[in-house]
């Protein structure tokens, strides 16, 4: 124990003792604020959780540096913070301890005008742009792994849309707002329960909000910011519990609420089984066991066990493309392993992006605490167990766009971490020292988030750091062009869209001749399209796409045996690929293999397929299966993506009049036949719902019609015995 001690503390040159942490955390934090000003001159390296002041001028990145430097010197620090304790700390002290209500309604409006004020302007990150597109399109629909947040941004869009028609981006952005600022609220509520003191509350506090993970609240479209919000809440609620100020009840239903707004909450599991068993101290295991708690802990974990069954059951095909490879990256980073520096290198580039004090905090304080203090300490234990979780499922999992733009997949795991950091920083006995590091820390966590923000709030800024993760992971990324590219062309600059499809020819040629290829399969060329696909498969053997594309000639030569025997090549290349499971939907359509084929259609939507051929083929297989409902919203979304889909238009159509919905039938058949006069069997499903709608002449109208355009049907008799009896019950 003495040993340990003496780790913890030095004696100063006066005698006094002085803790060994807080020297190495200064130390630290100047090490990092030097590597903040370094890294900015290498804007195209794998810096990119702390390279953002590269996109500003020299001069000003070199001056903010140089003050923050400055108050590390111990007169400016004190006179510093002798300013702040008689403005800051005392209007905080007044507002959020003597006037609770009114602090954190201040609090909370000035969160939402900070959120607005420095919004996202440009979706780049993520699948901000994609989602964006396909809720504005009506074919964004709730996926396996965040269904409830996927429904909350749902039925948001269709409120606010229906009565102050506001699209998509300014949905997400106002759900990410309010999320911002429950965040906000408990960020203060945590530094008030962890801190014994008006300055250590608002340092806690302060480094809460100013984590890298905020991003999230503003004005960013993705479903993480919900997710991010709810954690913390989980986290406040449970130290309340350990704490003894509330029951287990209220985590245990957060936890429950979290886990179908995103299923990544699952690794939060170690630390609720933690609060059920070990909130007092137990030795044995048959103490554990005999709790009153342990059959309902039993029951939900069996509940979990036969999801996750049912699920790998389900989707076993792609379940480990997850993860990252430990030995092949294949086609998209086939270097990119588990143990890779690449891949070590986005591990700690996500750490400084979301918490970089809260990481120091964390790595000093495990490493130079005294083991036998934390034994017995259940917060401690309870973050611990948070923390590790939390970091495992970052190392794990494998980010689908890369870690620089899957960032917000892991945005919310500094979160653990970071409040066991300021946990263990509130329980330091108080000295003049801990005082000036608070304030050190705060600057530097403050610099490390401001560049950041103020990045995705300028979309010029945006475009250029966009460009240079791109060229971090080049195939990983290949479709972060398609996004600049469509980015542009909403912006109208043609030039930039231009210069994107080029770049992709350029640095893709196996990309480029499977485009060919299809090209040629669309006009008939099937040689020129096997010629294509084949030179695809000799640059790139691992090109899942040139599997697929091999797959799609036979599919359209007949050879349908080998056609699925490409396309399941290329799912073991890449299992998430959305594509491939349609067209093997295709096979097993025209194979007669209906419910196969709505079994992989269906993974291909949940894959992110917004094909309207893909929904318009689910349409019709349930209008077969006799879910007309069902059929009714797959038609609906095949039209919301292509208002001139004939074939989609005609199915509804059909869809309305078997549900008795003649007048919804009648207004989808004159659509289509607005769309194409020559869609013959309109005229049949006009004649159909006139008769319905008891107008007689004109169904007999329509059905003459029909047999003018298909004189050759085989009911040609049937409907022409039809139009008999209607003229004869008018005449």
């Amino acid at each position: 124990m003495k040993s340990k001690k003496k780790r913890l503390i030095k004696k100063n040159e006066h005698g006094k003792k002085m803790p060994l942490w807080e020297n190495i955390t200064i130390a630290f934090t100047l090490f990092m604020l030097s590597l903040l000003w370094i890294s900015s001159f290498f804007p195209e390296r794998r810096l990119w959780g702390i390279n953002h002041w590269a996109y500003f001028p020299l001069w000003l990145r070199t001056v903010v540096i140089a003050i923050a430097f400055l108050i590390f010197i111990p007169q400016v620090n004190r006179w510093l913070r002798i300013f702040l304790k008689q403005t800051v700390v005392l209007v905080f002290r007044s507002l959020v301890e003597k006037r609770k209500y009114l602090g954190y309604m201040l609090m909370a409006i000035t969160s939402l005008l900070i959120f607005y004020l420095f919004r996202t302007k440009a979706h780049l990150l993520g699948d901000g742009f994609q989602i964006l597109e396909s809720i504005n399109a009506g074919t964004l629909s709730v996926n396996w792994s965040q269904p409830l947040a996927i429904w909350i941004y749902l039925s948001s869009f269709d409120l606010l849309n229906q009565f102050l028609h506001l699209d998509g981006a300014a949905v997400y952005a106002m759900v990410s707002y309010l999320s911002g600022m429950i965040y906000v609220i408990f960020a203060l509520r945590v530094a008030i329960l962890l801190g014994k003191s008006s300055s250590i509350r608002l340092f806690l506090f302060l480094i809460l909000i100013l984590m890298g993970s905020t991003q999230l609240f503003f004005g960013y479209a993705e479903h993480y910011p919900l997710l991010c919000c709810g954690i913390l809440i989980y986290l406040f609620y449970s130290l309340k519990y350990l704490f003894g100020e509330a029951k287990i009840l209220v985590p245990l239903i957060i936890f429950l609420i979290l886990i179908p707004m995103h299923f990544s909450s699952l690794c939060l599991l170690p630390s609720m089984l933690f609060l059920f068993f070990f909130k007092e101290e137990r030795k044995y295991l048959g103490d554990i066991l005999k709790t009153k708690k342990t059959p309902l802990v039993f029951f939900f974990l069996m509940l979990i066990s036969a999801g996750l069954v049912l699920y790998l059951h389900k989707y076993n095909w792609y379940v480990f493309s997850y993860f990252v490879p430990l030995l092949h990256g294949g086609y998209t980073g086939p270097n990119y392993t588990l143990l890779s520096p690449a891949h070590i290198l986005d591990f700690l580039n996500q750490q400084l992006l979301v918490s970089p004090v809260g990481l120091a905090l964390f790595l000093i304080f495990l490493i130079l605490m005294p083991k036998p203090e934390s034994t017995k300490d259940r917060v401690f234990q309870f973050l611990l167990i948070v923390s590790a979780a939390q970091l495992l499922f970052i190392f794990l999992v494998n980010p689908g766009l890369g870690a620089p733009r899957d960032w917000d997949l892991f945005a919310s795991v500094g979160l653990g971490y970071t409040v066991l950091a300021l946990y263990l920083f509130s329980r330091t006995p108080p000295d003049p020292k801990r005082s000036y590091l608070k304030l050190n820390l705060v600057i530097v966590a403050f610099l490390f988030t401001l560049p950041w923000i103020l990045v995705n709030a300028n979309p010029d800024r945006s475009v250029a750091r966009f460009r240079n993760l791109l060229d971090l992971d080049p195939k990983k990324s290949r479709n972060g062009h398609f996004i600049l590219a469509g980015y542009f062309d909403r912006t109208g600059k043609p030039k930039d869209v231009d210069r994107e499809n080029r770049m992709i020819k350029e640095k893709f040629p196996e990309v480029e001749l499977v485009n060919q290829g299809l090209g040629f399969l669309q006009k008939g060329d099937f040689k020129q399209a096997y010629e294509a696909m084949t030179r695809a498969l000799q640059i790139s053997p691992e090109f899942a796409e040139a599997h697929a594309g091999l797959g799609w000639y036979y599919f359209k030569t007949g050879d349908l045996q080998q056609s699925e025997q490409k396309l399941k090549g290329a799912l073991q290349l890449k299992p998430d690929y959305g594509l491939a499971y349609a067209n093997l939907g295709d096979i097993y359509l025209k194979r007669g293999e209906f419910k196969k084929a709505e079994k992989f259609y269906t993974r291909s939507v949940k894959l992110g397929m917004d094909d309207p051929k893909v929904f318009n083929n689910l349409g019709i297989l349930y209008a077969q299966f006799g879910n007309l409902n069902k059929a009714a919203s797959f038609y609906q979304k095949a039209i919301a993506k292509n208002e001139k889909f004939a074939k989609s238009r005609y199915g509804l159509a059909f869809v309305y009049y078997k549900q008795g919905k003649l007048k919804d039938s009648l207004r989808e058949v004159n659509l289509l036949l607005q769309i194409d006069p020559n869609f013959a069997l309109a005229y049949y499903q006009l004649g159909l719902t006139y008769e319905g709608l008891g107008r007689k002449k004109e169904a007999v109208l329509a059905y003459q019609r029909y047999l003018q355009m298909q004189p050759n049907d085989p009911n040609a008799d049937h409907i022409n015995k039809l139009i008999e009896k209607l003229k004869a019950s008018y005449k």
